[in-house]
């Protein structure tokens, strides 16, 4: 019974919070030691063996570009410190009931896109939207009688569009008036996405948790041998992923750190792979395209 829920709030937004989390012992501090300087770190030594495994990643990434540390970096200048920014919200625990209200408090409370919030937290599939008052099927009306397998992608898929996810992809879309892309769709490995045809191939926009992703990926045999002819005209066929299917992720783009949580970059990325697409030779190309054929 030693797990508590915690959040991080903004004293000059009237006291909202910014980011929840649970912990043990001082694992709530061990955001104020990323985020403030040597000088006002003094008193927050934290012990990294607080920090659940799977908060690890976040911990040791969390620096300039992570939006929890700017606003934190930004109160401190403000003159706010831990006192002002830290809360509690429950005590003394067992881990089960605090991830549990941890992710209640990030899915059906706050809303995660109101949060600094990587991720909704565990089993956050048992609760209901952010401010979602629609009657959604698989979660207030009874399942229908699909297949296992099929009935647990049919509830991601509206569990995501009950949340709004698909809005990011929906406004890249707009962005190319001349594509007729899919309806937003659960991936293989999980993740909402929108697929068009471009010459070829295909071009793929997906999005997982807040970050967006594009890479051009062949559905067939005949995608796949022209995405080979294609890379192969502008001397690229190396980048190309091979095995059940043919993809180009540019190399600048892969890995979570490298996705974007911005519409305007993902639109942006967008663009480079159409170009690419479209080009006959690597002559066609402009410098920004150049550089990922690399």
């Amino acid at each position: 019974m030693r797990y508590y829920v915690y959040a991080l709030i903004d004293p000059t937004n009237d006291n909202k919070p910014f980011y929840i989390g649970k912990g043990i012992a001082d694992r709530v501090k061990s955001h104020f030691k990323e985020a403030m300087s040597s000088e006002g770190a003094d008193g927050l030594d934290v012990d990294i063996s607080t920090i659940a495994e799977n908060e690890l990643e976040e911990y040791n990434n969390s620096k300039a570009e992570s939006p929890k540390i700017r606003r934190l970096k930004d109160l401190f200048e403000q003159g706010y410190g831990y006192n002002a920014i830290a809360r509690i919200l429950a005590k003394n625990l067992d881990e089960p009931t605090a991830l549990a209200l941890e992710a209640f408090l990030i899915k059906s409370v706050y809303g995660l896109k109101h949060l600094t919030n990587i991720v909704e937290g565990e089993n956050a599939e048992r609760f209901r939207p952010y401010s979602n008052w629609d009657c959604i099927d698989g979660f207030d009306l009874i399942k229908s009688a699909n297949s296992h397998a099929r009935q647990n992608r049919i509830e991601k898929l509206q569990t995501m569009l009950a949340e709004k996810l698909d809005e990011p992809l929906l406004e890249i879309q707009k962005a190319f008036p001349n594509l007729v892309f899919d309806s937003p769709k659960i991936a293989d490995s999980g993740e909402l996405d929108i697929e068009a045809i471009i010459r070829g191939t295909r071009i793929k926009i997906f999005i997982r948790k807040k970050n967006i992703q594009i890479e051009l990926r062949g559905r067939n045999k005949e995608q796949y041998k022209w995405m080979i002819g294609h890379f192969k005209k502008l001397e690229a066929e190396h980048l190309l992923r091979r095995g059940n299917v043919q993809v180009f992720l540019p190399n600048a783009w892969k890995g979570s750190k490298n996705m974007t949580t911005s519409i305007q970059v993902a639109i942006k990325r967008a663009k480079l792979l159409l170009e690419i697409a479209n080009a006959e030779n690597r002559k066609e190309l402009s410098a920004e395209a150049l550089l990922l054929l690399k």
